[in-house]
């Protein structure tokens, strides 16, 4: 297993508020917390301009309440970029791409574990 860069728990604080953007409904938050390379993927899918992309979001329905965080494992670190499995109270999981923006973490992909 890799060993943890110092990095990590400022890429599981940025998850964490990813997960209350979503609790509080607040979606600009949750979009701010991506990466642009993200945001620029998300708006390709959806066909909008990227400065559009909240407003295009903007309707999609948030079913259920957000999961809890219960437990974070790196899965990889090199360098400016970072893959942590991310496990929730209802035992699902997903993993996180982060990479550093301008020094800073930003999510860069989700993918259901």
């Amino acid at each position: 297993m890799p060993q943890a860069p110092t990095g990590l728990s400022e890429a599981t604080a940025v998850i964490e508020r990813l997960l209350d953007a979503r609790r509080n409904l607040d979606l600009a938050a949750g979009i701010a917390l991506y990466s642009p390379s993200l945001r620029e993927r998300l708006a390709t899918e959806l066909g909008v301009p990227e400065d559009r992309l909240e407003s295009a979001l903007g309707g999609a329905a948030i079913e259920g309440d957000a999961p809890v965080l219960r437990s974070v494992e790196l899965v990889s670190a090199t360098g400016d970029e970072l893959r942590a499995r991310i496990g929730y109270g209802d035992r699902s999981s997903e993993t996180y791409r982060l990479v550093r923006v301008d020094g800073r973490w930003a999510i860069d992909g989700i993918e259901r574990a």
